[in-house]
């Protein structure tokens, strides 16, 4: 699990995967061709490139993927702060502060 890795060996690794096993039944989000979120990021960067020496098409593809993941992170930071995470805990392992975790993803808090 995505998030199990991630925060791997963190004492808060039990109350976190019990909150991502409530979504583990519902459909994925399709990935754009030859990206996949698991990928390297050798692949995203080739994609990048690709877009970038003018298959303007595949750029339709990169921004649904940057849509995807926002949608993702906000559900995930959502179902962590209903399980009592705060926005400090939320905000390091985002990389930002705990503020800037609120005034981002804090839409519904």
């Amino acid at each position: 699990m995505f998030f199990g890795q991630l925060w791997c060996g963190d004492s808060l690794t039990v109350r976190l995967e019990a909150a991502c096993a409530a979504t583990e039944n519902e459909p994925e989000i399709p990935d754009p061709p030859d990206v996949s979120p698991g990928g390297s990021g050798g692949q995203r960067r080739a994609y990048a490139r690709r877009v970038a020496a003018g298959d303007i098409e595949a750029l339709t593809s990169m921004v649904t993927l940057a849509g995807a993941v926002e949608a993702a992170i906000q559900e995930a930071v959502i179902g962590l702060r209903q399980f009592g995470y705060s926005w400090t805990e939320i905000g390091e392992r985002l990389g930002v502060s705990r503020q800037a975790a609120r005034q981002r993803w804090g839409v519904l808090d």
